[in-house]
Order: C-alpha cells, then sequence, then structure tokens
C-alpha cells in the first residue's frame, strides 16, 4: 500500500492553495458554525458541542479569531441584513 506522509501532504496542500491542511479544516469547520448560526434556532453552547468544542468559551473565542465577531454578533448581523433585504 503506497503512503503519504502528513507533513508530505500538508506541504503538497499548501502549495496548491497557499493554505495548510489545518487552516482548511478550520476554515470549513467555522463556515459551517456560521450556516448553523444563520438557518437554526440552535443556542451558542448547542452550535460548539455539534462542532465538538468541549468548551463554549473557546469556541467563541476561536470563532471571533477566525470570522472577527463572536457568535452572537454575527448572528445578529446576518439577520439584521436579511430583514433589510
Amino acid at each position: 500500500m503506497w503512503g503519504v506522509s502528513q507533513s508530505h501532504l500538508n506541504e503538497q496542500i499548501k502549495k496548491i492553495t497557499g493554505k495548510t491542511v489545518g487552516t482548511l479544516i478550520r476554515e470549513a469547520q467555522f463556515s459551517e458554525a456560521k450556516r448553523l448560526l444563520v438557518n437554526t434556532e440552535l443556542n451558542v453552547t448547542e452550535i460548539a458541542e455539534n462542532m465538538r468544542f468541549q468548551d463554549t468559551a473557546y469556541f467563541c473565542r476561536a470563532f471571533k479569531r477566525q470570522v472577527g465577531m463572536s457568535p452572537s454578533q454575527y448572528r445578529a448581523k446576518c439577520r439584521e441584513n436579511k430583514v433589510s433585504q
């Protein structure tokens, strides 16, 4: 069986996308979190649990670092934009 080392895979993905595998995974993870915030009535704790975060506070910090605003702010902004459209 042919295998690819983790570091080789990461190097190749970075050459193609300009991003590491970890960055791509985080982007996908928070894209899903954003979808849940906009399209469901789940609260932030439920979304954090759904995204496999054991600590809601850590989820909120990571979300803010990735997106630029807290999950609650993101939900409110998206809902405000939907109403004004």
